[in-house]
């Protein structure tokens, strides 16, 4: 078999030389603590400003004179309707709404990303 030094270089290689052994001694790898922990501590900053602007869409929301948009803080059915109404999408009330949906998903994949 003829010597190909490509076989030893990088990542493929040395990943094939970790999982061929039998103990398992080769198989370690940095965690990234203070990364990590850094990172969470972003997130953490990321959905206390997201919860923030959610409690005081709630409060505007709360405080708008139409019935229907006050009524999306209640009910998931006029919430998603409202969010998905062109004729008041982005402007007034329903500008209220839309954004707190847009935060709302913002909210959920925050905390997914958080928990993982």
């Amino acid at each position: 078999m003829a010597h190909n030094p490509s076989n030893r270089d990088g990542y493929p290689a040395l990943s094939k030389w970790i999982s061929r052994d039998p103990d398992h001694e080769t198989f370690i790898f940095r965690r990234f603590k203070k990364l990590s922990a850094r990172n969470l501590l972003h997130l953490q900053s990321q959905l206390i400003a997201l919860e923030i602007r959610l409690e005081k869409l709630d409060e505007e929301i709360r405080q708008d004179d139409n019935l229907e948009v006050r009524q999306s803080l209640r009910r998931w059915e006029s919430f998603v309707q409202r969010f998905g109404d062109p004729m008041t999408a982005g402007t007034g009330s329903g500008g209220l709404v839309n954004e707190r949906v847009k935060l709302v998903i913002d909210l959920q994949n925050g905390l997914k990303e958080y928990r993982e």
